[in-house]
């Protein structure tokens, strides 16, 4: 088939502006856990998922955020933790940050983190069952 000059020529397309895709890893330190975790297994795998207060500190004044904490390849991992209410880690993972349009009008920042690592700072005080049963009896 001879070449016609009047066909379009192909052009390689690229991918400019997806380069944000590729986000870093952040480390947010002394964060205090606010919801209980939830560990679920799955079909491929599990999801673990809790959320922390990151308060502002010494060295980091600016930050007041809270994170949707959320692991899928390190959910083993981060179950081994036992972590509970009250608790206070170190997170490190890729965040993501997601603005929704609330029904009255307001607009919230969701700042959701793929966890990768965690590092428990201090726990919070854990009660058995036996001290909890004690102590109510205690009460009158």
């Amino acid at each position: 088939m001879p070449y016609q000059e009047h066909e379009p020529e192909l052009e390689q397309l690229t991918f400019s502006g997806l380069e944000d895709l590729d986000a870093e890893k952040i480390t947010v330190e002394r964060c205090l856990v606010t919801r209980e975790p939830t560990y679920a297994k799955r079909k491929k795998g599990a999801v673990r998922e809790c959320a922390v207060y990151a308060p502002p500190d010494l060295f980091h004044q600016e930050q007041n955020d809270t994170y949707q904490l959320h692991a899928t390849t390190y959910a083993s991992e981060v179950n081994k933790k036992r972590l509970k209410l009250g608790d206070v880690v170190t997170v490190t993972g890729t965040l993501t940050v997601q603005q929704v349009m609330l029904q009255n009008g307001t607009l919230a920042v969701l700042k959701r983190l793929a966890v990768s690592d965690v590092l428990v700072i201090s726990r919070a005080i854990r009660k058995t069952v036996t001290i909890f049963e004690a102590e109510q009896k205690k009460q009158p």
